[in-house]
């Protein structure tokens, strides 16, 4: 039985680690088209948003004063990383309207 909710246990932990890393993506994809619609740069503002833990494999595009639109890609983390498991990526994009 223990080991069924052992089991259980590192399941839930996994599925709110991919939850938090969805939500850190949704926000750094906002945070950098809010810096690409007042002219800054928007994909360095979107790295910067991204908590440490996931920037290493993180992929950014668009955040420009021309492409407002910023997408932003992570690689879910993994409790047990040594396990060879494929990669689950999330993808998250934000475009706002640019300020007048």
């Amino acid at each position: 039985m223990l080991p069924l909710l052992v089991l259980a246990a590192a399941f839930a932990w996994q599925i709110l680690l991919m939850a938090a890393a969805v939500n850190a993506a949704e926000n750094a994809a906002r945070t950098g088209s809010r810096a690409a619609t007042r002219g800054g740069d928007g994909a360095a503002a979107a790295m910067e948003a991204l908590p440490p833990w996931l920037r290493d494999d993180a992929r950014i595009a668009g955040g420009s004063l021309r492409d407002t639109r910023v997408s932003v890609d992570v690689q879910a983390p993994l409790i047990f990383p040594g396990l060879s498991l494929p990669a689950v990526r999330m993808t998250r994009a934000a475009e706002l309207p640019p300020s007048s």
